[in-house]
């Protein structure tokens, strides 16, 4: 959802359609509703106490904080989804994830943390928003070509906005991730004796990987990109690299759910 909003400030000129943004940051926002709806259910089930009715268990979970923070998550997603059907509240649309992208922070190990309560939320939620800006305006502008190809593609349309905007938002990763690691690792040796620290360190190996194949599009195949058959190596090299993308975020959710080390 982040990279539909990020791909909607860079793209200018038509292409992808600003419907055809808002209809991709609807089905997200649907998306994003079902995964919070999953998530609530779990939550209950966990807490869930039975030798009391349902709705008793529901109601003490809803009133705490992580209740508060999943409701808010709920209304942010479900107005995101609305705003982005009606064209008149298309801009609001487009910026209500930026809030939305904080809730993994609110929820998570930084609000857990003991020190560095606040530096952690805002570096988890940066965190997001830039792994947002880079990798989701990447699958986006993937998506909405799909049927594209050569130098018609909007990766290769936008390729120097993209390119600019990933730059940065890599730095970002790159930096709020590292104040992550600190925080939350007591010594180096526990990425490899520790299982949370071990699961970092696999993700941090396909972070690499997907950094290496992004500097590689960069630097070499992007002054390629004004040749059709350059601009198809590159847009299919892109395509591996949100694949390789798609990876980290799935062992991001396993992180988000194991218990750091002491």
């Amino acid at each position: 959802m982040v990279g539909v909003s990020a791909v909607r400030t860079f793209a200018r000129g038509g292409t992808p359609p600003e419907t055809a943004l808002a209809r991709t940051g609807a089905l997200l926002g649907a998306a994003a509703l079902a995964a919070l709806l999953l998530l609530g259910w779990a939550q209950l089930s966990a807490f869930r106490d039975p030798f009391v009715p349902w709705q008793e268990d529901a109601a003490l979970l809803l009133g705490s904080s992580w209740g508060t923070r999943w409701v808010a998550a709920l209304a942010l997603a479900g107005a995101t989804v609305a705003a982005l059907t009606m064209p008149v509240l298309r801009p609001l649309g487009f910026l209500l994830p930026l809030p939305l992208a904080a809730y993994p922070a609110l929820s998570g190990h930084a609000a857990g943390s003991e020190t560095w309560t606040t530096a952690a939320i805002v570096s988890d939620w940066l965190h997001v928003v830039g792994a947002g800006a880079w990798m989701g305006s990447l699958a986006v502008l993937l998506a909405v070509g799909r049927s594209q190809d050569g130098e018609a593609h909007p990766l290769v349309r936008h390729l120097e906005p993209f390119s600019r905007l990933a730059r940065w938002s890599v730095a970002v990763v790159v930096l709020t991730g590292s104040f992550a690691t600190w925080l939350h690792l007591p010594t180096p040796s526990a990425l490899w004796t520790e299982p949370w620290g071990r699961m970092l360190a696999f993700k941090l190996v396909l972070v690499a990987g997907v950094l290496a194949m992004g500097a590689y599009n960069w630097r070499v195949l992007t002054p390629e990109a004004a040749t059709p058959a350059g601009a198809r190596r590159l847009v299919g090299l892109a395509r591996r690299e949100a694949l390789a993308g798609a990876a980290v975020l799935v062992l991001t959710g396993w992180l988000a759910g194991m218990a750091p080390p002491p």
